[in-house]
């Protein structure tokens, strides 16, 4: 980016109150292999089902809100 663009955008950041993002490139084979893993994930782990099961007991004793 040109910094005369660069600092442009920053003041209209700034403006609005956004927080800058940023793009990341993906080759055509990482690309693929995204694509894929969100079409067929892989079934998750040990770890995940182990927060999953944390998350659902704070659910279950956590006051309703109505």
């Amino acid at each position: 980016m040109a910094p005369q663009s660069q600092t442009q955008a920053s003041e209209n950041v700034g403006e609005v109150g956004r927080i800058p993002t940023s793009v990341t490139s993906l080759s055509k084979a990482d690309w693929s292999l995204f694509l894929s893993l969100l079409d067929n994930p892989p079934p998750p782990n040990a770890s995940l089902k182990k927060a999953f099961a944390r998350r659902k007991q704070r659910l279950k004793s956590k006051p309703s809100a109505e």
